[in-house]
């Protein structure tokens, strides 16, 4: 059993990179994300909880968040009050998760590691988008 505590555990990931992107700035936070993860029955799907947040701290509820192994979606979900989403997968592999709403810059996070059975976690903080950004006329 994955034990709850976990989520309380949850770091921001270390290095941050603005990029140029399609529809304007990304915040890349980690080219490799370090996640926290947790044993379970290898039969068990991969949990993977998305933390995101405002650039306080605060929690952000509403968030659309989008998983990727390489070009091919895994998933969508979209955070709740507590600005977390928990998603079930049934893969092992390496994603990117990407947070996006508009007036925030787009964040994400590359290369996190899921595994069926394991219990992952990342954070995902956004910062308002400048008034000149195009993110916050989408």
């Amino acid at each position: 059993m994955i034990v709850p505590l976990l989520v309380a555990a949850l770091l921001v990931v270390s290095s941050s990179v603005t990029t140029a992107a399609a529809g304007g700035r990304v915040n890349l936070l980690a080219k490799e994300v370090r996640s926290i993860r947790a044993s379970g029955e290898q039969s068990d799907p991969a949990l993977f909880l998305v933390y995101v947040t405002d650039h306080h701290g605060s929690p952000l509820d509403g968030i659309e968040l989008s998983l990727a192994e390489g070009s091919q979606s895994r998933g969508r979900a979209t955070t709740k009050r507590d600005g977390t989403a928990l998603l079930r997968l049934t893969m092992t592999g390496h994603l990117t998760v990407r947070a996006a709403h508009v007036g925030f810059v787009t964040a994400e996070a590359r290369r996190v590691f899921v595994q069926m059975g394991h219990f992952t976690a990342v954070a995902l903080p956004l910062e308002v988008a400048e008034g000149d950004d195009p993110i916050t006329s989408r």
